[in-house]
């Protein structure tokens, strides 16, 4: 098992069952069977970016609290130590570049999307974050409901996401792109 299927296997366990929700409900809720997401939690398979998209807006939190490690909180993230996490459909490959567990309301990841890929999340309700988007190198192109807006290096793009959308390369190289995250701060 990869480090990082079981860090996800980990965190969906926790997320479920802080809920309380059994594998039944969160399936009912995600549209995800309850067999995969048996799998998941037993760190048996590599879910897809999709996949646990749809598992991530059931739960109502950002698909990084299930690629988040439980860590102690720290001011420094090294790059070597970033958590990296590839989707096995796509080769979509998401490192976490801010530091774990701060507190912060900001989480900053970064993104290489491979050419002529394409990420499909699923959002059913409006996200309880926002975020913004800035190209670093390639291509990128969102498609968010009846919009769509192609981004060249240097661009940079603020959204809430919500509905069906994606993040697509169209060119013949390799996309990266950073992805900064804002969400509400939690009360202590």
């Amino acid at each position: 098992m990869v480090e990082i299927d079981g860090q996800i296997a980990q965190r969906l366990k926790s997320l479920r069952g802080a809920r309380p929700w059994t594998l039944d409900q969160l399936a009912d809720a995600s549209g995800v069977s309850r067999g995969m997401l048996s799998k998941i939690e037993r760190g048996e398979v590599s879910a897809t970016a999709a996949l646990l998209s749809r598992v991530a807006a059931a739960l109502e939190v950002p698909l990084s609290d299930l690629l988040a490690a439980p860590e102690v909180p720290r001011a420094l993230q090294r790059r070597a130590d970033r958590p990296r996490w590839q989707d096995p459909e796509t080769g979509f490959v998401r490192e976490t570049a801010s530091p774990p567990l701060t507190g912060s309301a900001v989480e900053i990841v970064e993104v290489e999307l491979p050419p002529h890929a394409r990420v499909d999340y699923r959002m059913p309700a409006p996200a309880q974050y926002s975020q913004h988007l800035l190209v670093l190198s390639g291509t990128l192109r969102l498609r968010q409901r009846e919009q769509q807006d192609d981004l060249a290096r240097g661009d940079a793009l603020y959204m809430v996401p919500i509905g069906d959308f994606s993040f697509e390369n169209p060119g013949a190289s390799p996309c990266r792109y950073l992805v900064v995250m804002e969400r509400p701060r939690r009360s202590s």
